[in-house]
């Protein structure tokens, strides 16, 4: 760094540094305001100021115009601003020193800059342009939060104002944010002025729960959780003087901005359940802090460090690290400042110089002692070639150890730590210097290679070189040893482990190792010389049945040459135990009266061993015995320890296993009361008391003393008229009895306690409580009125619910609810429902099927004492109206005539529902339908048509497949329905019936005159058997009855007898409708009567053959004829005819046949 002798310099931070110059530099700032013989000129804070430190330049001047420099005990005082003050690194007394000599001195407080001269400014007298300037850091005063805005500030010079400049501004102070605090160790900045180093730890207990689960419970605010820290110190405190360790609660997510309050400190302090205790010596403190951690909380350890000397040292580095127990979180910190003091030396023209500052880092970096000298080499080269005595104006300002004939050298200045240290003389413009050390030799210290910055420096004209030279102080190591030995036990069944481990601890590194039992020592590793390291902890020793008395040593200090051997040594001995008893009697301190057995008996059992003893009252231990280690022991039964007209209750303690070493104690504990009595207290309830009170819990205070003491603190909760349950006290005590709050809203309430403060005798007592209560009440009525045109509600009642509630009391039973039915025009009235009630009056089931309802004047009402209060309410009915279509639907095999077709019905109908009653009669045809209109939704309507009608020509009804009668239900509100009737029709179709002769005796008289009988069958629409006997004769054909179409007809001939004359073959009949008749052959028919136009006949003929019955007559020879003749003679005029008639004959047929069918299809 390089630093001109006419400008402020920069400096390291958080120092105060003041420079005085003898020549002529600056002209003073325009803002300066002049005091008698001084100027103070180009104040500027750089930079921002909240928060942190910011440097603070100013130029000052004894002005010219004195024509001298400044007197002895002359000076100037620079006050700072209210928002500022000085910061603490640069709080300290810096020399004015020029050409080597002091010639005064500044002060830095924390508001104010002083600089006075002392006689050494004599020598200068002669001088009129005595100027300077000064650095320093400053932050934001605590005073002001808000934001200084201007750019200008003022200070005060020798009380007068002098403007400053400060560009940024200062911040307002940034509200309070929550960040979890980690696990860390730090110092606030250090100075000259600190005693001591302010160390502090700070931890999250959250963040701790989370990043070491297992290991620290989360913190709930409720629950303690112990946490341990182990502290260590590098060099240079003064760890005789520690100072109190403190745990500090820091604020949490709800609160971020909270103060910082003290929990607990090592000094004793403990607040709101927290503990903290520091324990051990040297550099390492153990730290175990216990308390209900909350949540999202921050908390620090403030653990300030007492320095060596009662000032923290310049140049010197501070550690400190501290290890979480438990887990590897290790936290470490460094501290350390310098003083920056910088001395301007009266540079001519081609020359310039350069200065050093050393600084000392490292654990054992507070080791080096503060006056250690560090020899800084100074290996020179002369510019351009030459020698020194070349530059003939050196003079007075070279050292006199550089040779004149020589152009290299070395020169050597001697620094200490955190010092700016000044080279006095001059070198020439152009001199290269190289910068090394001779590092110094410190007891238990070793340098590594020191670092400079930079290490070769070119001289400029007038101008002052800096150098920075750090070394690395670190503490020589050693070896740290353990060896196990083991105290021989020569007892059945012992045999040592043949190894176990060790855990140990050096500073704050932990770790194990494993080490033999036969004393051999084993290097655990190098440690610092001067660092505690201790064995903390053993496994692998156990021997199951022996007691393990481990000897873990104490800490060995680190030394170069030493030992540095920790010794453990393990000592077994078998395990035995020994049960002891002992008796505790306990009565009222107070009770002169009571006196104890001086003795009682135990009955005890060890194991299989059982036994008596005796034992005194007086709590003195009674041994009874030594028993196996792992043995249960306990006492079973006492005896003798009744006390006349007392109560005891005994405790005969616990069963205690025994252990090795210590007894095992088993305490039986007597507590001896005076005998009790009891008294009750009876709730009674004066006549008119309210239902709420006989199921109100009423409650009493009891409070009964003896010996000045509450023997009784109680509440006694009784439901209704009722006697509490008894309370016990001891005999003599004093007890008063008061009643809680016993209100019931709404009633006015007023009590009487009998015998309520009384002396408990041995017969005990009675307590009566007598409550009355007086409530306020009122009615409210309900008037029905109902419009119904239709009569629908005719002897209805109306039946109503209503609800009160009160808002200061809980109503029950007809005050809280209930229900009644009037009748229309008619009028309700419920009582006594208790004043400032509200009371919903609801109607229910007042609608009636098949009918709207529209209801006026239901609501609440406010119950007023001594009044009631009316609702009237009105139903208005309308009845609900639906229609029916009344439909004919024809079937059958007639139905589509169109006489059905046109045909009119007449149906009749009625209608009830309840006392309403609709009839009428409508016509209908298959084509139109009839409407029945305003018929009551829900009645029930029988339509029945009327049958006594003439069937049309051609058709027959069938009544018995017929639908002539319909119930029906009218419908919901404005529905139709639809009632259908069904008529089944049948055809009728036409039969003749013609009786034909044939045979040789067909033209006899007899055959051609008689009446022949043929018998026809069949079945009705109802399935009834129809029987007719029809008589025909030849030549005169007859009608058989008209029957529907389908209609299976059975004809039977009664075949007549044969006489002496004629002769009877089986008659045939046959139809001339294709497929009408089948003849059985054997005299009969069956006949299905065919489709057709009505006026269509079936022709049915019934052939019967009358043959000449035969004569016996003698046989004659017969005569042939002559065959060809005759059929020349017939077939020439026969033939042609018949082929004619029979062509004739099948078209005819055919016509007809298609005929038949086309007429069958329609």
């Amino acid at each position: 760094m390089k630093i001109k002798n006419n400008r402020g310099g920069v400096l390291a931070a958080c120092m105060a540094v003041l420079t005085l110059m003898l020549s002529v530099v600056f002209t003073p700032s325009a803002f300066a305001v002049q005091t008698p013989g001084f100027v103070v000129s180009d104040i500027i804070v750089h930079g921002q100021t909240r928060d942190n430190n910011a440097k603070m330049t100013f130029n000052w001047a004894f002005e010219p115009s004195n024509g001298r420099a400044p007197a002895s005990g002359e000076g100037f005082e620079l006050e700072i601003p209210d928002r500022l003050e000085i910061s603490g690194s640069s709080q300290t007394t810096q020399p004015i020193v020029y050409n080597g000599k002091n010639v005064g001195e500044c002060v830095f407080g924390s508001k104010k800059i002083s600089c006075t001269f002392n006689d050494g400014i004599t020598e200068f007298s002669h001088k009129t342009d005595v100027k300077g300037s000064a650095e320093l850091m400053v932050t934001a005063s605590n005073a002001h939060t808000d934001a200084y805005t201007q750019t200008t500030i003022p200070f005060m010079l020798n009380g007068q104002v002098v403007q400053g400049s400060i560009p940024t501004g200062i911040a307002a102070k940034r509200a309070a944010t929550y960040t979890e605090s980690k696990f860390r160790k730090f110092s606030t900045p250090l100075g000259e002025r600190n005693k001591s180093v302010p160390w502090s730890i700070t931890f999250n207990p959250t963040l701790i729960a989370r990043e070491n689960p297992g290991v620290y419970a989360a913190p709930n605010g409720t629950d303690n959780i112990t946490y341990t820290f182990t502290d260590t110190l590098g060099e240079g405190y003064d760890l005789a003087n520690l100072e109190a360790w403190s745990l500090l609660y820091n604020g949490d997510a709800n609160n971020p901005g909270a103060a910082t309050r003290v929990l607990a400190n090592s000094a004793g302090k403990a607040e709101e359940g927290f503990s903290m205790q520091v324990e051990g010596a040297g550099v390492v403190r153990t730290i175990t802090i216990t308390g209900p951690f909350a949540a999202d909380t921050n908390y620090s350890i403030s653990a300030p460090s007492k320095v060596v000397g009662d000032k923290a040292r310049p140049g010197v580095e501070y550690t400190n690290s501290v290890l979480l127990n438990g887990t590897n979180q290790v936290a470490s910190g460094t501290r350390s400042y310098e003083i920056s003091s910088k001395v301007t030396i009266t540079m001519k023209n081609g020359y310039g110089a350069v200065r050093a500052l050393k600084y000392v880092k490292g654990s054992a970096a507070g080791a080096v002692p503060e006056d250690t000298v560090f020899p800084i080499t100074l290996a020179y080269v002369l510019p351009n070639a030459k020698t020194a005595q070349e530059f003939a104006d050196w003079g007075a300002d070279k050292d006199p150890s550089i040779a004149a004939d020589s152009n290299t050298g070395t020169v050597v200045l001697n620094v200490t730590a955190g010092r700016w240290v000044n080279y006095e003389y001059l070198f020439p413009t152009g001199t290269v210097l190289t910068i090394g050390e001779n590092s110094p030799t410190v007891a238990g210290v070793e340098f590594g290679q020191p670092t400079f910055a930079p290490q070769t420096v070119t001289i400029e004209n007038e101008v002052i070189s800096e150098v920075k030279i750090t070394n690395l102080a670190e503490r020589q190591k050693a070896d740290f040893k353990v060896k196990k030995t083991v105290t021989p036990v020569n007892a059945a069944g012992f045999t040592a482990p043949q190894n176990v481990t060790l855990q140990y601890i050096c500073g704050i590194e932990t770790g194990e190792v494993q080490v033999p039992t036969n004393g051999s020592e084993v290097t655990v590793g190098q440690f610092p010389v001067g660092m505690d390291c201790k064995v903390t902890g053993e496994t692998g020793a156990e021997v199951a049945g022996f007691d393990l008395q481990p000897d873990l040593g104490t800490a060995v200090t680190i030394t170069k040459d030493g030992a540095n051997l920790a010794a453990v040594t393990n000592a077994y001995t078998q395990q035995t135990g020994t049960f002891k008893v002992k008796k505790t009697v306990v009565a009222h301190q107070n009770d002169t009266e009571f006196t104890a057995p001086k003795t009682v008996n135990f009955d005890y059992s060890c194991g299989t061993a059982t036994g008596t003893v005796a034992v005194p009252t007086d709590g003195s231990e009674v041994e009874v015995g030594a028993f196996p280690v792992g043995t249960e022991c306990k006492v079973t039964a006492e005896s003798g320890e009744a006390v006349a007209g007392y109560e005891v209750a005994k405790q005969l303690g616990d069963t205690v296993t025994l252990a090795q070493g210590a007894a095992s104690v088993v305490e039986v504990t007597n507590t001896y009361t005076r005998a009790n009595a009891s008294f009750t207290i009876e709730k009674q309830l004066a006549a008119g008391a309210p239902a709420a009170a006989a199921t109100k819990e009423y409650s009493f205070d009891v409070a009964c003393t003896l010996f000045n003491q509450n023997v009784v603190q109680k509440t006694v909760k009784v439901t209704g008229a009722a006697t509490s349950e008894a309370i016990e006290a001891p005999q003599g005590s004093q007890c008063v009895v008061t009643e809680q709050d016993a209100e019931i809203p709404g009633y006015t309430h007023t009590k009487q306690i009998n015998g309520g403060d009384f002396t408990l005798g041995q017969q005990g007592g009675k307590v009566t409580v007598i409550n009355s209560y007086a409530l306020n009440v009122g009615a409210f009525k309900v008037s029905k009125t109902v419009a119904d045109a239709h009569n629908l509600t005719a002897g209805k009642e109306f039946e109503f619910n209503y609800s009160c509630t009160h808002p200061d009391m809980t109503l029950e039973g007809p005050a809280k609810a209930g229900k009644f039915s009037i009748s229309a025009g008619a009028e309700h009235t419920v009582n006594n429902i208790p004043a400032g009630a509200t009371c919903e009056v609801t109607e229910t089931a007042a609608d009636v099927a098949g009918a709207d309802l529209a209801t006026t004047g239901l609501g609440s009402v406010e119950i007023v004492k001594d009044e009631t209060k009316n609702l009237a309410v009105t139903n208005t009915y309308t009845a609900w109206m639906a229609s029916f279509d009344v439909v004919k639907e024809l079937q059958g095999t007639a139905k589509d005539l169109p006489a059905l077709q046109d045909k009119e019905f007449e149906v009749a109908y009625e209608c009830t529902l309840g006392a309403y009653t609709k009839s009428g009669t409508v016509t209908v045809t298959a084509k139109t339908p009839a409407k029945v209109d305003e018929v009551r939704s829900g009645a029930k309507c029988v339509f029945t048509e009327k049958t006594a009608f003439d069937n049309p020509v051609g058709a027959v009804f069938n009544e018995a497949n017929s639908t002539t009668t319909v119930t029906v239900t009218a419908g919901a509100k404005d529905t139709t329905t639809e009632v259908k009737l069904i008529n089944d029709f049948s055809a009728l179709g036409k039969v003749s019936l013609a009786k034909e002769l044939v045979g040789t005796a067909a033209d006899a008289a007899e055959v051609t005159g008689a009446e022949y009988e043929v018998v026809a069958s069949w079945l009705d629409a109802t399935g009834a058997t129809k029987t007719e006997t029809l008589k025909v004769k030849a030549g005169a054909p007859i009608a058989l009855p008209e029957l529907p179409v389908g209609t299976v007809v059975t004809l039977k001939e009664n075949q007549p007898a044969d006489t002496a004359t004629v002769v009877w073959a089986t008659p045939k009949f046959t139809a001339d409708v294709v497929d009408a008749l089948e003849n059985m052959d054997d005299g009969t028919a069956v006949l299905t009567i065919p489709e057709g136009e009505y006026d269509d006949v079936t022709a049915v003929t019934l052939t019967n053959k009358a043959d000449v019955a035969p004569v016996d007559v003698p046989v004659k020879p017969e005569v042939k004829a002559d065959k060809n003749k005759l059929a020349a003679t017939g077939s020439a005029g026969v033939t042609p005819l018949l082929f004619g008639a029979g062509i004739l004959l099948v078209v005819g047929a055919g016509v007809f046949v298609a005929q038949r069918a086309a007429k069958r299809r329609s």
